[in-house]
């Protein structure tokens, strides 16, 4: 399978230089392609089974129509997840679930500074 390096967005002096738990668990890239093991690292549905440590796999990789997946971010993964309790989501297979960019802010010695990236 192709591997797609997600390079995350970084708003902030040298946010690009804080490590992921400066960042609060958001990783300054990952490698991901379909199949790929992740694990979610937030709690994004807890009702639903959808916590911080759920173990899933990528079922696509998906961009906006016109973005360029070779230098774009995607606009969300596609994950399996192994324990997701909840109903379907439309246009997506039976227990797949859309997992989008997140932004968290964070201070990374004294400025203000954000992170885009896929919580996983």
């Amino acid at each position: 399978q192709p591997v797609k390096n997600i390079l995350a967005r970084h708003k902030g002096r040298n946010a690009v230089k804080a490590t992921e738990d400066e960042a609060d668990n958001l990783c300054p890239e990952l490698y991901v392609c379909t199949g790929a093991r992740v694990m979610l690292t937030t709690n994004l549905w807890t009702e639903m089974g959808l916590v911080n440590g759920s173990m899933g796999s990528v079922h696509d990789i998906m961009w906006d129509q016109g973005q360029d997946p070779s230098s774009s971010m995607p606009s969300l993964l596609l994950i399996k997840f192994d324990e997701y309790s909840g109903p379907d989501f439309p246009n997506c297979s039976p227990g797949v679930i859309p997992v989008f960019p997140a932004t968290r802010q964070f201070k990374y010695k004294g400025v203000a500074c954000s992170r885009t990236q896929f919580p996983v």
